[in-house]
């Protein structure tokens, strides 16, 4: 998720911007500044931008599933029991 993250950071500078801007306003700077847990928890944008990257690239890409009895998709599709389905959350 790390690499993904950076890798995005490189193609949005604003948005490294914003975050610089966070940390500094929220921890601080120099040698007064405060990067304790409870401190880190306040970071809103930059918890945003790390769950926007998971939802852009989610560590688990597919998850298969099998049917244990017929069912019915709320599209209307028709599984019927012992049937795999893969969810496929690129797609989503």
């Amino acid at each position: 998720a790390l690499s993904w993250l950076f890798f995005e950071l490189t193609r949005k500078k604003d948005v490294v911007e914003k975050i610089i801007e966070e940390v500094e306003l929220v921890c601080g700077v120099g040698e007064n500044a405060d990067y304790s847990y409870d401190t880190m928890g306040k970071l809103k944008y930059c918890h945003c931008v790390a769950l926007e990257t998971l939802r852009l690239h989610p560590p688990v890409t597919n998850d298969p599933r099998y049917a244990v009895k017929r069912d019915t998709l709320p599209d209307g599709t028709k599984v019927p029991a012992g049937a795999g389905i893969d969810l496929c959350f690129y797609s989503i």
